[in-house]
């Protein structure tokens, strides 16, 4: 959807009509505008700084030309002008964009510690988990004991973790870095102790 110039300002001239979709030379049309605009509303001092003054002296004898005729860009026009390269920018930025491939496993191993919080203060909250089922609690490595490579059963309520074999609970407590318990009950004991299961 191509994206309209703002209407006519006072103080500067509109940039060209945008490309659809838009291009960064549209990006940079746009940011130029805008600074004519602001030079234009009178808001800003004329500063010699990189950029603003290579960009201030380019402008110069335009804006010279409109202060004599009293022609300014109002806040108005300086408001439209931020919202058009917005909406460019926005546009711009949403052609094609794709994750990379390192960003979900990394975004979900960021997360775990909050999904892991979360999902344990929610289950503290079920009793036994048969009438409100419990959250599955990731490992510590942020993968689910559901998913691949461990296949484990969900954890949804006090009987779920009670009928996990030997094997099973071995690997629970290894997924949750708990110590290893010689005792099968003491270690469902502290898988449910973990994942926030207050009924025995």
């Amino acid at each position: 959807m191509p994206i309209d110039v703002p209407d006519q300002p006072n103080g500067a001239q509109l940039p060209p009509q945008p490309n659809d979709p838009p291009t960064l030379t549209d990006l940079c049309n746009a940011l130029m505008y805008n600074h004519r605009l602001r030079l234009s509303h009178r808001k800003e001092p004329l500063y010699h700084s990189s950029f603003n003054f290579s960009l201030t002296c380019l402008f110069r004898s335009e804006l010279e030309l409109d202060c004599m005729n009293q022609n300014f860009a109002s806040s108005d026009d300086v408001g439209r002008g931020v919202m058009y390269q917005a909406k460019l920018i926005q546009a711009y930025a949403g052609q094609d964009v794709e994750a990379p491939a390192w960003f979900a496993p990394a975004l979900a191993a960021c997360l775990a510690p909050v999904t892991r919080v979360a999902h344990r203060a929610y289950n503290l909250s079920c009793g036994d988990g048969r009438s409100r089922h419990f959250q599955v609690l990731p490992f510590v490595d942020g993968t689910l004991p559901t998913a691949e490579p461990h296949n484990l059963p969900a954890l949804t309520n006090v009987d779920k973790v009670n009928g996990l074999t030997g094997p099973q609970a071995t690997a629970y407590l290894a997924g949750y870095g708990l110590p290893h318990q010689q005792n099968i009950d003491l270690r469902k004991r502290a898988i449910r102790s973990e994942i926030g299961c207050t009924a025995m």
